[in-house]
């Protein structure tokens, strides 16, 4: 008799223990970490295109939960903008995505680029229209499955081909400045990024 309890017991276990272990292979992804995903991207410019290439704004990434490399360029082509992951490098994971923040890891005026198209190599993504300069200051690679970030990118402005953009700046600023419920952190670092324009102009 308490054989057969035991069997019973077993296959009970057995009849929980199966699907726990799936649900936790399914939000985890272990095997992940240990596939590598590649993509080298270039930017759609052609040697023939009478459009230019200008680099806006750079930054270098910093490690956060895991060891992230590389750098997030943002760029403008003709009438469109990109971000470019340049040389990058970092863990792969469940849902991990891309974001363009205001300095530091995702909030309400983030800016979600999608998915993470691989954990290594150069790779494109093009900037809707709702992207600004004065607030997505930095790219964040996020691990949304467990809200943890796996690098940051800090942008700091570029002179080179940045005429445009410094009167878009300047604009911008004007048009805030106006605008009684403006956010005073937003404009000082407007003002701090113009500043810097100017002196290296």
């Amino acid at each position: 008799m308490h054989s057969v309890g035991m069997r019973i017991n077993k296959k009970l276990l057995a009849t929980i223990a199966v699907p726990v272990l799936l649900g936790g292979w399914a939000l985890f992804r272990p095997e992940l970490i240990f596939v590598n995903k590649t993509v080298d991207e270039k930017l759609p410019v052609s040697a023939t295109s009478t459009q230019t290439l200008s680099q806006l704004a750079v930054g270098s990434f910093t490690s956060q939960a895991h060891e992230t490399k590389g750098t997030a360029e943002i760029v403008r082509i003709g009438d469109k903008t990109y971000l470019q992951l340049k040389d990058f490098s970092t863990s792969n994971g469940p849902d991990v995505r891309v974001y363009l923040t205001s300095g530091g890891n995702p909030g309400k005026e983030s800016l979600s680029l999608g998915s993470l198209k691989g954990n290594i190599g150069t790779q494109n993504y093009e900037l809707p229209k709702t992207y600004d300069p004065t607030t997505h200051q930095a790219v964040s690679i996020w691990c949304e499955r467990f809200a943890v970030g796996f690098g940051l990118a800090a942008h700091a402005a570029r002179c080179s081909h940045c005429g445009n953009f410094l009167q878009r700046l300047r604009l911008t600023l004007k048009a805030a400045t106006a605008k009684p419920t403006a956010n005073q952190d937003s404009l000082d670092r407007l003002r701090a990024q113009i500043q810097e324009l100017e002196a290296k102009g």
